[in-house]
């Protein structure tokens, strides 16, 4: 680590004219790495980003630029001395983003207030957003095909014969668990012609969002992304929502949330009822396989949440489906 801080002071000071006081870690997360930088001038966000198709941080500085010009709170990027919001050192590529003095909340542990504040700005992200080029696509029509569930049935299915040989009772039920979920989506069908698309952050969830006092600043933007906006509308909801804890979606506080978004950004009825059955398409097909040990902490908990919401909406997905229809 020492010999990386080095390497980022002299980095940061060939790019920047700041004097690097202090460098240290902040979050070490598979995807990537951030620093806290102390300067003079001030504290500093560094990050190490990734290029690759969900990711895409040579985007992210004008569009940070476009939402801040257009009035949403965000943690914008430092341009370098030559201009560039991106920097690099030879294999690993770089973000100097602005540091926001707040707070992260943990999952399930949002008050009316942030539920509230929350749905208005990912509401108000989207619509200010139609105005912003078109961002990379998320949820194709390869994502949404019967490949896909086969695909992840499959991963299953090699990871139970794993776990026979190696007489791992307790995962072989945990990974059975799941392909009862996989088998429950595949007669799913979304018509993507129906489904209302946006430009949006891609990822919008407590972990994104610092609480300032009264105000909510997003960030994270790399993957930006083009996108079913109903998407975000439930999984930020069951994120931050407390009651959603062991997976658990009550309908009546999720309208609440769904109608504070309204007033920005427009669904069409096709959206509501698909809505429920897309979250779980996506909780199905995207969330980590079994086992979760080696996953940091932070993302044992989104596992086990995500995994309680599968158990709930196998039962209950009609049924939401219908409410939301019924707005």
């Amino acid at each position: 680590m020492l010999g990386d801080v080095n390497i980022y002071k002299e980095l940061l000071q060939e790019n920047f004219n700041i004097e690097v006081k202090s460098i240290k870690v902040l979050a070490d997360h598979m995807e990537s790495k951030a620093y806290l930088v102390e300067a003079q001038p001030g504290k500093y966000i560094l990050k190490e980003v990734k290029s690759d198709f969900l990711s895409h941080p040579e985007n992210e500085g004008a569009l940070l630029e476009y939402l801040y010009s257009n009035g949403i709170n965000v943690a914008r990027i430092i341009r370098t001395k030559y201009n560039e919001y991106l920097f690099s050192n030879r294999e690993r590529q770089f973000h100097l983003q602005e540091f926001i003095d707040g707070d992260i909340i943990s999952l399930n542990t949002a008050s009316d207030w942030y539920l509230k504040k929350s749905a208005q700005t990912l509401g108000e992200i989207q619509s200010i957003l139609k105005g912003y080029k078109k961002l990379p696509v998320l949820f194709d029509k390869d994502f949404l095909s019967k490949t896909t569930v086969m695909n992840v049935k499959q991963s299953i299915l090699d990871g139970i014969k794993h776990a026979e040989k190696e007489n791992k009772t307790s995962l072989i039920i945990r990974l059975n668990e799941r392909l009862k979920h996989v088998e429950r989506i595949a007669c799913f069908e979304f018509d993507l012609n129906k489904l209302t698309y946006s430009n949006s952050h891609g990822d919008y969830y407590v972990n994104q969002v610092i609480k300032r006092n009264k105000e909510l600043i997003t960030i994270d933007w790399t993957g930006a992304c083009f996108l079913p906006a109903c998407f975000e509308v439930l999984m930020s909801y069951t994120y931050a929502e407390p009651s959603c804890k062991n997976g658990t979606i009550n309908i009546e506080r999720f309208k609440t949330y769904l109608n504070e978004y309204l007033k920005y950004f427009s669904l069409s009825s096709y959206d509501l009822k698909i809505m429920p059955y897309f979250y779980y398409y996506q909780l199905c097909t995207c969330n980590f396989i079994p086992p979760y040990d080696e996953l940091p902490n932070d993302y044992q908990q989104i596992a086990k949440l995500c995994d309680n919401l599968m158990d709930w909406l196998y039962i209950n997905v009609d049924n939401l489906s219908n409410d939301l229809l019924a707005l």
